[in-house]
């Protein structure tokens, strides 16, 4: 971070890890460091008293964890919670505690400083590791270690003293502190690490705390605390000092989100319509029943991206026929007559769960996993056959990921109507739609070749920004979030949608970008028509796609498409998302 401390009005850009958006003042969180008591000499260190200390404080973090995981999965957030439960199983880790009261026995010192040099050790050892998505693992065990530090040497939030409703500001913040602190109620939470899977996030998003976080170009010191602020936890802004009519503007913004989420929890709006009325429909990307059924309640249009890998994930081994038909049967009778898009295995290179790279030994070497499927038909005949199966119960479609050629997507519907045909005989089958992932510019570039053989497509942008702009999104250090306003990739994406237009192929825009609230007018001025989100963001969704009309959104689509960088329209969008969104 510079050492530059606003004196007016800044607008900083962060990631958005939880929507929402909080006005008041500015809390200032003192670094970890900082609340280690000092050292005491090795002749008043009882070891046996410092070992129990440790082994209480594992105590208590476990009591913790398993009440959050409760709390998690009766919120509905499974995932999340299957997260808490890997945090728990951390907690009895021989690797970290054996470590710890080996440590305590040798060196004679208090129980919170043989932690943090114990966190060190295995902060050195993960940074020596060449994989990214390994290194980042790390993430975890400071998480856990921090935990049972603040049951050995933080302060409590009484000492704190932070007031009700304050935007905690720090480095990072232990999910502990955060749990503890939003009894009394946090406005927002800042951070300058972090990330959406963070534990740190999993409580707020438990809890509905706006958060954003990556914030950097700002030096935040004690004599700033109590400053007013602003955090848009819908677009990843944080306003330090602003103005009073930045405040009047976002005040009412505030106001417009908080009633739209208490006028429609009872009633949720089912879809998405523009100011002036054009239906746009809101998707959800899930990843068991569970999330399934939230749909329900949110009202949203359907499923648009169903996971099916978290199965293997879940059971650490590759489900059989029957068990992956009675998962797909069981999330289409729990939509409720919504139609699901189930997408093909598509594992990833970088998930490296032992018991895919068991199944598919060139995982490991970086295959896409369709391509391994074609050349293991039998697991991917099994595969389709389930869908299959399920499809006869409700409004099912299949979706194939990460296709590259022509000749690839026509393999997979040939296996797919070799499915089908195998098992005609047993059930009374149903027309099911059939559509491509458009993630690779080999792809997108053949758009209308695709006619006559997908009835639909699905936009994968995630993967396209990696893939068409050479950047690894696996990197948080390296992964710029505004790479979403390239000119390159919105210029792709308005041939896609054209291309796609021009052969009546319907397109649904799946990652991030669908939820992004300043990018949301440009996507629908293009003449995208479906988003498929996560269900947690669909209220927001909603929202902003109220806030503006059709005619606005090809404005914007227009002038966002005569930019040549992403500086100039990202300035640009945002200048739109508060004239429009903030004065609505």
């Amino acid at each position: 971070m510079t050492e530059q401390t606003p004196t007016e009005e800044m607008w900083l850009q962060g990631r958005a890890v939880v929507p929402g958006v909080a006005v008041g003042s500015l809390f200032l969180l003192p670094e970890r460091s900082l609340i280690f008591r000092e050292k005491t000499s090795e002749s008043n260190v009882s070891v046996e008293q410092e070992i129990r200390r440790f082994s209480l404080a594992i105590a208590e973090s476990q009591a913790e964890l398993r009440s959050l995981f409760e709390k998690l999965q009766n919120g509905g957030f499974c995932q999340e919670a299957d997260i808490v439960d890997m945090h728990l199983q951390m907690t009895v880790d021989p690797a970290l505690c054996k470590e710890v009261e080996h440590t305590i026995l040798q060196k004679k010192e208090r129980a919170e400083h043989v932690v943090a040099e114990v966190m060190e050790k295995f902060r050195l050892r993960f940074e020596k590791i060449p994989d990214v998505g390994i290194r980042q693992r790390f993430e975890d065990v400071e998480g856990v270690c921090f935990r049972i530090l603040s049951f050995l040497s933080t302060p409590s939030t009484e000492s704190l003293k932070i007031p009700p409703q304050a935007i905690l500001f720090a480095k990072t913040v232990t999910a502990s502190i955060v749990a503890e602190m939003s009894v009394n109620g946090i406005g927002a939470i800042v951070t300058t690490q972090g990330g959406a899977m963070s534990h740190t996030a999993i409580v707020a998003k438990a809890r509905g705390i706006p958060y954003v976080t990556d914030i950097h170009g700002v030096s935040f010191r004690d004599s700033f605390s109590g400053s007013p602020v602003i955090v848009d936890g819908l677009a990843g802004l944080v306003i330090l000092q602003p103005s009073a009519d930045t405040v009047r503007r976002y005040t009412a913004l505030r106001d417009a989100h908080d009633a739209y989420f208490r006028n429609n929890g009872d009633k949720p709006i089912v879809g998405g319509f523009t100011k002036d009325g054009s239906r746009v429909s809101v998707m959800a990307n899930v990843s068991g029943v569970n999330d399934v059924r939230q749909i329900v309640s949110l009202g949203l249009d359907g499923v648009g991206l169903y996971r099916t890998e978290y199965q293997v994930l879940e059971r650490r081994r590759f489900p059989t026929e029957h068990e992956q038909a009675d998962v797909y049967t069981e999330m289409v009778k729990a939509a409720e007559g919504r139609p699901i898009t189930i997408r093909v295995f598509d594992f990833g290179s970088d998930k490296g769960w032992e018991e895919v790279a068991s199944a598919f030994p060139a995982l490991k070497q970086g295959r896409r996993t369709i391509d391994l499927l074609l050349d293991n038909p039998s697991i991917f005949l099994s595969h389709l056959r389930a869908i299959i199966r399920a499809s006869v119960h409700g409004s099912l479609s299949v979706l194939f990921p990460m296709i590259s050629s022509i000749e690839e997507l026509d393999r997979c519907l040939q296996l797919f109507s070799e499915a089908q045909e195998q098992v005609r005989h047993e059930l009374p089958l149903k027309p099911m739609r059939v559509g491509a992932m458009v993630e690779l510019p080999a792809l997108a570039f053949r758009t209308s070749s695709l006619a006559g053989k997908v009835d639909f497509l699905s936009i994968g942008t995630n993967d396209l920004i990696q893939y068409s702009l050479a950047v690894d999104r696996s990197n948080s250090a390296s992964f710029d979030p505004r790479l979403s306003y390239h000119p390159g990739l919105l210029r792709l994406l308005r041939f896609i949608v054209q291309e796609s237009s021009d052969v009546r192929i319907p397109v649904c825009l799946c990652g991030e970008m669908a939820s992004d609230p300043l990018l949301i007018p440009f996507l629908v001025g293009l003449g995208i028509t479906e988003l498929s989100i996560a269900p947690r963001l669909s209220p927001m969704v909603k929202h902003v796609l109220r806030s503006f009309s059709t005619e606005d959104a090809q404005r914007i689509a227009r002038t966002v498409l005569s930019f040549t960088s992403a500086q100039e329209t990202y300035a640009y969008l945002r200048g739109q998302y508060c004239t429009i969104h903030c004065e609505e």
